[in-house]
């Protein structure tokens, strides 16, 4: 029974802006479970679906800096002309299953925390499934870049050098991953992995 409510809008400004955005808040329930249990009712596996992401911002922007945009000389040729462009995408995390009653610590150390036991051979356990939501993502990947005239052949050609640095992940926020949720683990209730830090590219282009 999924539900979804989405927001799409852009927005181009006059002044070399132009910023696009979707936020998604969406609620996917369901009993379709692998394996399932046929001693059970199978309204017992009702529960959100191990897919669903409750909330989903993304943001793409493009900004064309305009400091020295209207000097000469050496200035404008190297602090002018310069663009920044990115996206932007924070979501929350999909749910999984634990058993027993649970504590959200939301550390690397202890994402969950309580007292748990595997339910006796026959027996169901007290805890439904899907309850427990992994780590979400909260990523900024931006780039500045810069085209710089070297010669011009005539009123729409010319020889141009682009100049672009990308940064994935910019502000290196450590965003956790996978959550260890087997019952007698040494790592049960830790967070096991995490995405990757900040990743810099440079890179040089010529346009002609």
């Amino acid at each position: 029974m999924p539900g979804d409510i989405l927001l799409d809008t852009s927005y181009v400004g006059s002044r070399g802006i132009s910023l696009q955005g979707s936020y998604t808040y969406s609620r996917s329930i369901e009993n379709v479970v692998t394996p399932l249990n046929s001693y059970a009712s199978n309204g017992m596996e009702r529960a959100l679906s191990g897919f669903d992401r409750a909330q989903i911002l993304g943001l793409s922007y493009v900004y064309e800096l305009r400091f020295f945009r209207g000097g000469n000389g050496v200035a404008k040729k190297v602090l002018g002309g310069w663009q920044l462009s990115g996206i932007s995408r924070f979501e929350s995390g999909t749910p999984f299953s634990v058993t027993g009653p649970i504590q959200l610590d939301h550390t690397l150390a202890r994402w969950f925390s309580g007292s748990f036991a595997l339910p006796a051979l026959g027996t169901f356990g007290l805890l439904g499934r899907n309850v427990v939501r992994a780590p979400g993502l909260s990523n900024w990947d931006v780039s500045f870049s810069k085209k710089t005239e070297l010669y011009r052949f005539s009123a729409d050609h010319a020889v141009q050098l682009q100049f672009r640095a990308e940064f994935f992940n910019l502000f290196n926020h450590t965003q956790y991953a996978g959550v260890s949720a087997a019952v007698g683990a040494a790592n049960f209730g830790q967070s096991t992995s995490a995405r990757d830090p900040r990743l810099t590219q440079l890179g040089l282009r010529l346009l002609f």
